[in-house]
This record gives C-alpha cells, sequence and structure tokens, in this order.
C-alpha cells in the first residue's frame, strides 16, 4: 500500500475517533449541565458519562430510604439512555435534540414549572415517560417523525391543549395521556396505529373518538371521565379485553361489532336511554356495568351468562328495567356495595318513567289508583279511603309527629358530630405542633412505583 494512501487513512481514523468522542463529550455536556442547574453535583468524570448511577434518597429515616437512581447508558459512543425518575428535578430541561441516539427518556416523578422539550428529532426514541410531573405548564410536544417510538406515558402530568397527529408512529404500542387537561378532539390518525396495545384517554376533556377498527393489538382502552357525547363505532377489535367509555355525556349506544375477547365493559353514568342492547353475543364478558343511566325495557335473554360482576339498577338508577322469566344472570340481581339490586318481575313504568314514585307496594300503589279512579267518577268504590276530612287531619298530625321527631334526631345527632370534630381538631393541632417542634420532614412519594406495567430495563453499555 502507497505511504500516501496509508497516510490518509490514518487520518480519516484519527478523524471518526475524534468525532466519536466529540460527539460523547457534547451529549454529556447537555446532561452536566442539568445537573448544575439543579444544584446537584454528577459523579462521572466530565465529557465520560456513559455507565454513570447516581443515586438520590427522598426520604431517610430510622432505618427506612427511599431513593431512586438517575442512570445514562451508551452505545457506540453516543448517549442512549437517560432515566432521571423522581429526582425531585426542578430546573427547566436543556436541549436535548443534540441526543440523537436517544432511545430511552423517563423524566417522571419529578417538579417542573416548564414546557416539555422537542421530541421530534429525537427519530431513535423509543420509550418517553413524563408522567406524575404535577407541575408542567406544556401541551403535548409534536411527535411526527418519532417512527420508532413503542411507549408514551405523560399521565396526571398536568399537559393541556389537543393531542397532535399521531400519523406515522407505527410501532406505537402504548399510548397513555390520562389524567390530564386535554381537551377537543381525538385526532382521526389513531386509528392508524396498528401495533396500539394500550389506550388511556381517561380523565380529561375530550369531545370526541375517532371510529376504530382493525386495530389487531389492541387490547385495554379506557376513555371514560372525558365529555363525549356522540357514541364511538368500535369494530374489528379482535383482542380487545378492556372497555370503559364511563363518566361521560353518551345518550346512545356505541356501536359494537366484533369483539369477540371483550371481558371488561364500563358504560356507567352516562344519559343512555331506550333498551339495553343484545349483549349475548360477548361470551368473554365477566364484567359489566350500566348503572347511572336512563335504560329501561325487558333484560331477558340480553346477558351473556359468564357475569360475575353485573351493575345495572345500583343505587336508583335504571329503575324501568324489568324481567318477566328470570333469564339474566345472578350475578345481575346479587349485592353491588353493600346495596341490593332491584329487578322487578313486570314493567314498573309507563313511558320510560316509574309508576311509584315512592318505596310504596304495589298493592298500595293499586288502592291509590281506585281513589283516584273513585275520586274522578263521582262513586265511591272504597269508602275507608275517602272518609272525609278527619282522616285527612289525622294523617296531617302523624306525619307532623314524624318530622318532629326526626328533627330532634337530627339536631342531636349534629351535635354530637360537631362536638366531637372539634375533639378530634384539638389532637390534632396538638400532634402538628409537636411535628413542627421536632422538625419537619419533606416526604416524596416514589412515583415510578405506580406504574405499571413496566417495559424492559434500558441496555446499558
Amino acid at each position: 500500500m502507497p505511504f500516501s494512501l496509508s497516510l490518509l487513512l490514518l487520518v480519516a481514523l484519527i478523524a471518526v475517533a475524534g468525532g466519536a468522542a466529540q460527539n460523547l463529550a457534547a451529549d454529556c455536556a447537555v446532561l452536566e449541565q442539568f445537573f448544575t442547574s439543579n444544584s446537584r453535583n454528577f459523579n462521572w468524570t466530565e465529557g465520560q458519562c456513559c455507565g454513570s448511577s447516581t443515586k438520590y434518597s427522598w426520604y431517610t429515616g430510622g432505618s427506612k430510604e427511599l431513593s431512586a437512581y438517575a442512570t445514562i447508558a451508551c452505545e457506540s459512543d453516543r448517549v442512549t439512555t437517560v432515566s432521571f425518575p423522581s429526582q425531585n428535578f426542578r430546573a427547566p430541561f436543556p436541549d436535548i435534540s443534540t441526543l440523537t441516539a436517544l432511545r430511552w427518556l423517563d423524566l417522571s416523578g419529578n417538579y417542573w414549572n416548564m414546557s416539555v422539550p422537542a421530541l421530534s428529532k429525537l427519530a431513535a426514541l423509543e420509550f418517553v415517560d413524563i408522567s406524575y410531573c404535577l407541575l408542567l405548564q406544556s401541551s403535548i410536544p409534536d411527535l411526527a417523525g418519532l417512527s420508532n417510538l413503542q411507549t408514551f406515558r405523560i399521565f396526571a402530568s398536568n399537559f393541556s391543549g389537543t393531542i397532535p397527529s399521531l400519523e406515522g408512529l407505527t410501532t406505537l404500542s402504548e399510548f397513555n395521556v390520562s389524567e390530564n387537561k386535554l381537551s377537543g378532539d381525538v385526532p382521526s390518525s389513531l386509528a392508524s396505529l396498528t401495533n396500539l396495545a394500550r389506550l388511556g384517554l381517561d380523565n380529561n376533556a375530550f369531545t370526541s373518538l375517532p371510529p376504530l377498527s382493525g386495530l389487531p393489538k389492541l387490547e385495554r382502552m379506557d376513555v371514560s371521565w372525558n365529555s363525549l357525547q356522540a357514541s364511538p363505532a368500535l369494530s374489528n377489535l379482535p383482542v380487545l379485553q378492556y372497555l370503559n367509555l364511563g363518566r361521560n355525556s353518551l345518550t346512545s349506544w356505541p356501536i359494537l361489532v366484533d369483539l369477540p375477547s371483550l371481558a371488561t365493559l364500563d358504560m356507567s353514568s352516562n344519559r343512555l336511554k331506550g333498551q339495553l342492547p343484545n349483549l349475548s353475543q360477548y361470551k368473554n364478558l365477566t364484567y359489566l356495568d350500566v348503572s347511572d343511566n336512563e335504560l329501561e325495557g325487558n333484560i331477558d335473554g340480553l346477558l351473556p351468562s359468564g357475569l360475575t360482576t353485573c351493575v345495572l339498577t345500583y343505587n336508583t338508577s335504571n329503575p324501568c328495567l324489568y324481567s318477566t322469566t328470570g333469564n339474566y344472570p345472578k350475578a345481575c340481581s346479587a349485592t353491588w356495595q353493600h346495596r341490593a339490586q332491584n329487578i322487578s318481575t313486570s314493567s314498573q313504568c309507563v313511558n320510560g318513567v316509574p309508576k311509584y314514585t315512592t318505596a310504596a307496594s304495589p298493592a298500595i300503589a293499586t288502592t291509590s289508583a281506585a281513589t283516584n279512579t273513585a275520586a274522578a267518577t263521582g262513586t265511591n268504590s272504597n269508602p275507608q279511603v275517602t272518609n272525609g276530612g278527619f282522616d285527612s287531619f289525622a294523617g296531617f298530625l302523624i306525619a307532623g309527629v314524624v318530622l318532629a321527631a326526626i328533627g330532634l334526631v337530627g339536631g342531636g345527632i349534629t351535635f354530637y358530630m360537631i362536638h366531637r370534630r372539634s375533639i378530634v381538631m384539638e389532637h390534632v393541632v396538638v400532634a402538628k405542633s409537636q411535628e413542627k417542634e421536632e422538625g419537619d420532614i419533606e416526604l416524596h412519594t416514589p412515583w415510578e412505583a405506580a406504574v405499571s406495567p413496566e417495559p424492559s430495563s434500558p441496555k446499558s453499555t
């Protein structure tokens, strides 16, 4: 090999090595700046952050210690993992757009009052967790171009605004944005996520959900506690097991077609009206809650026999549901949270309105109906009921005595509770005073323990 060619190869190798070192140093500099801005010392040599693990304890009392580790991992002299959960970090996160090899980003359980850094240039990202950052003031960052993203978690972090386009996120398997302040329409691009397995949209203010069909891996879907008004259409979801649309404003039953694996269905606390649909086809359904709606009609033969939890008439909801043959699962008449469900043996309603507005038995109600008929026609088929003014006066007198007794008992209970509360509050004040004298301890909850399920650990080399 000619000397000149050998020299060129040597120079090229030196340049490549120098470039790699420079990239690693630049990657580490971003994280070093972050530690410094949070008044924290980093435990690695400057520019050599790979493989570091910095312990942070948020509570130490006696023999008990609660702590978490800030971990950095690298591959091929580039930072690929930044895992900083529950570090009590408060300073704004620096620009991380230069960490182009980053695959794992965990910033959960911190106290940032900031906007989330841009992520769209981090094309290698596979995992993002920015959950339980309760002081955030941010919208969801643009996710365009993150074609390798598999997990995106930002639940309970005070995010606001709308969900950006999810177009192109073909590898995404978990999308959890629950317990935020998000609103508006869920984008139609959600329907293109063919690898999606877990979807969490609950506890926001979303107003509509696009039709979802042909998502072969979707197992869990929670859209409860939102402001949905139009019922969604869900079809051809072969492995969907959990569906929660409760606590919305739906007035009609959603279109549910080809959901053979459905095991849990919660439609409670909506504004559903009319007949309960035929759910007997869902042989795997074991949990059903349709309480706190305005459903009516005969339920015989409409429910699968395998139900183990069935909530139809909890409290006073759905009073117009009934059965004439008893052809429904026993779970639907079992006690629910210490309150018995009441499935009538015949229709107790007229045009969706209960015939009896009190706890009166049908016999008493029939007597009242006969009395009303007699009064209307001028006949007296039941003289005992229409006995003149004396019975009316006696009834008012008895009612007055009963109400007075209830008032006295209620007043006594109220006095006792107020007195009792004052005693309890005195003990609380004393206890707080003692704590103050002994010195307060700041306790931070280990938020990462609440995240389930956890993905596999990041690689470290």
